[in-house]
């Protein structure tokens, strides 16, 4: 069971941290006792290949964290990411201080670059809804000089009034406290062109039913 664990930990990328892993069934196949001269030569040579396998191992590893501190040197930001993922998996754990600072390093300018991203979003969003709103204001402000031209319809009213109260809403602060009372001053007249033709229709149908009556 152990030559077999010890086959597959050695296997490339078969398990998470597989120096640790192979080091660790190393000493345990040499703390067993009691095992046949047979089974013994087996277990001395899978323990002689693992620790040839360990020595590769460690001089990858040094070569990884090597290649890690020249993307970090160099902001190499998708080597970073890359080694530090594959680090990660292959030298979790017994790293050394150095190892650990150079991981560290990496997090931070992970981490760094992620914020700066994310705040140049951040950034460009606000432009653009800047832009927008000042756009809104810009056609709330023509569309109350449209109103200076002359008289025009309940209807017309109706509809400039629900356009300039829309673009108003976005613009916010862009339009000014003349222009705001302008805005309600038109709404109050549209909203009693509304009411007007009901009234009107009410009044000209009491007519019809009083002349009905009269005949």
């Amino acid at each position: 069971m152990l030559l077999r664990k010890l086959a597959d930990a050695i296997r490339v990328h078969s398990v998470v941290d597989s120096g640790f892993v192979v080091t660790e069934l190393c000493r345990d196949i040499a703390d067993l006792t009691g095992v046949g001269e047979e089974t013994e030569a087996q277990l001395a040579a899978a323990v002689s290949d693992a620790e040839h396998w360990l020595v590769k191992q460690s001089r990858m590893r040094g070569q990884l964290f090597s290649e890690l501190d020249e993307a970090i040197v160099a902001s190499d930001l998708v080597q970073v990411r890359t080694l530090r993922k594959h680090l990660r998996a292959v030298a979790y754990r017994g790293q050394t201080d150095a190892e650990k600072q150079t991981m560290a390093t990496a997090e931070t300018l992970l981490e760094a670059h992620a914020r700066q991203q994310q705040e140049a979003a951040a950034a460009r969003r606000a432009e653009l809804q800047d832009e927008r709103d000042s756009q809104a204001a810009g056609r709330a402000r023509k569309l109350l000089g449209r109103r200076k031209g002359g008289r025009m319809s309940p209807e017309v009213m109706r509809k400039l009034v629900d356009e300039v109260v829309n673009d108003a809403s976005q613009a916010g602060a862009r339009i000014d406290a003349q222009q705001q009372g302008q805005i309600i001053a038109w709404k109050r007249r549209a909203d009693s062109s509304r009411v007007r033709p009901k009234a009107a229709r009410r009044t000209a149908a009491s007519l019809r039913i009083a002349v009905r009556a009269a005949g």
